[in-house]
């Protein structure tokens, strides 16, 4: 068990454009003991995407299935795998050389634990892979508990799905990703692994670089965003809600990160949880009220911000 098997799985529709350096980038992995999963969503591109892959040969697993979104390759990819880690590539991201090696060692000081996973940080990079900012540090480099990291991932938002190296017994246990979500099965995923009292090893190695650029979901998908929103709700309060504290109230910390959006249904909703914990304090009715107004003009914040520092025009 020094050198687990890794499973890096590429999950790809329409990706012709930029999958070629995704697997470049999990080939040239310094970790020699990895299989590399190419799943093709049902790409509508005149066998393009099929192409790229398959001129890799036998150095990656490829498989094509109807389109089903992101949820589903990944699933499929999952089922696939021999694996005992799992990890996610989006074909338009990247991997630096020592991405798994880097994480394999960290985990291996822990025994390889299946109740710990491992995440790095990254940079940003736009269409012509050009470096345009980096991922903010969320913890000081070390173990975290599971309070702390489910506590930061309800109110400050999703970890980088690509930054992350998985047991696959976590995910297994965490139920796959919801096939039903397009836009945030990610970040529901990270809020049920941590749910399920599951640490991190976090690092600040950046070793994942990130695209941004106009075609992707989480910038073209704003209403999907917003259909979404409540159906994760009220997954996860039920989930959060027992697991609640005075010390880690969760369900009060996930209340701020609506009002960040400026979903007032969401925050109420999840106040109302909070009052079976400990009642939100006038000061927090304050705050949330303020943050949630200025969430309703933040899509158009960002909207300027992508536009004149990024020279990306987001919906």
């Amino acid at each position: 068990m020094d050198y687990p098997l890794v499973s890096i799985i590429i999950p790809v529709f329409n990706g012709s454009e930029y999958l070629k350096e995704a697997i470049d980038s999990a080939i040239s992995q310094t970790y020699e003991n990895k299989e590399i999963i190419v799943v093709n969503d049902g790409s509508c591109d005149e066998g393009k995407t099929k192409s790229v892959a398959l001129s890799y040969g036998d150095k990656i697993k490829y498989f094509e299935k109807e389109n089903g979104g992101v949820s589903s390759a990944l699933n499929f990819g999952i089922k696939e795998m021999k694996g005992d880690y799992f990890s996610w590539l989006s074909h338009d991201d990247i991997y630096l050389p020592g991405k798994i090696e880097n994480q394999v060692s960290i985990l291996k000081q822990y025994n390889f634990d299946d109740s710990i996973v491992a995440l790095c940080e990254y940079d940003l990079m736009n269409s012509d892979s050009k470096i345009i900012g980096s991922g903010k540090h969320r913890f000081k480099e070390g173990f975290i508990a599971w309070q702390d990291a489910l506590y930061d991932v309800l109110k400050n938002g999703s970890y980088n799905g690509c930054a992350f190296l998985i047991p696959k017994q976590v995910i297994l246990k965490a139920g796959l990703f919801n096939e039903g979500l397009r836009y945030l099965q990610d970040t529901q995923m990270w809020k049920i692994i941590f749910s399920n009292k599951t640490n991190l090893l976090y690092s600040h190695q950046r070793d994942v670089v990130n695209r941004v650029h106009g075609k992707q979901l989480t910038q073209t998908g704003s209403s999907l965003f917003t259909a979404e929103a409540k159906i994760e709700c009220e997954s996860i309060l039920p989930i959060i809600t027992p697991l609640s504290s005075k010390e880690y109230n969760f369900v009060l910390a996930y209340a701020y990160r609506w009002a960040h959006y400026g979903k007032r249904d969401l925050v109420n909703k999840c106040k109302e949880n909070a009052k079976g914990v400990i009642k939100p304090t006038p000061l927090d009715n304050i705050k949330l009220f303020i943050l949630t107004a200025f969430g309703k003009i933040r899509p158009f914040i960002r909207k300027s911000y992508y536009l004149v520092f990024r020279n990306i025009n987001v919906k």
